[in-house]
């Protein structure tokens, strides 16, 4: 069964609170994905994190 997020929260550390359509919620830890790809960019500290609420 798939399961669709309706919503994210953004919280300290790199963690997202994913809320699910059956309300349930979770808390994904970005922190592991740091030093891949795109995520690589999350790293740099010149980034204006006031622009996405952390």
């Amino acid at each position: 069964m798939y399961l669709a997020v309706k919503q994210v929260k953004p919280l300290e550390n790199y963690q997202l609170l994913l809320t699910f359509d059956s309300d349930e919620r979770r808390i994904f830890d970005v922190r592991p994905l740091l030093s891949f790809g795109r995520f690589r960019e999350l790293n740099r500290k010149q980034i204006e994190t006031k622009a996405f609420g952390l």
